[in-house]
């Protein structure tokens, strides 16, 4: 996979993701609030990660084709479901751990 520098997700608007993976992680204990997405456009990976209420930054790889791009997103959100990162909760979840 090569990584391409300088698109984002706007890049890719109007296209449909063949493949969208989001997790989160949050631990009031370590000050973790971050938020973790992957979506395939063809032969191309968009990693988007961040804090929540940030813009967060983007990662974008191209591949030789769709097979390969998805293969490669599916082991990254692999990588991360392991490290802690779970489903992306719902807003009110997300409110009720605020207060």
């Amino acid at each position: 996979m090569e990584r391409i520098k300088g698109m984002t997700l706007a890049d890719f608007e109007g296209q449909s993701s063949t493949f969208t993976r989001t997790y989160e992680v949050f631990d009031p204990k370590t000050n973790a609030n971050k938020f973790w997405r992957v979506y395939v456009f063809g032969a191309y990976v968009v990693r988007h990660h961040g804090r929540h209420g940030s813009k967060g930054l983007f990662t974008v790889h191209k591949g030789y084709g769709n097979w390969e791009a998805e293969r490669y997103a599916a082991k990254i959100a692999n990588k991360k479901w392991g490290d802690g990162y779970r489903k992306e909760a719902s807003v009110l979840d997300r409110f009720a751990r605020e207060f």
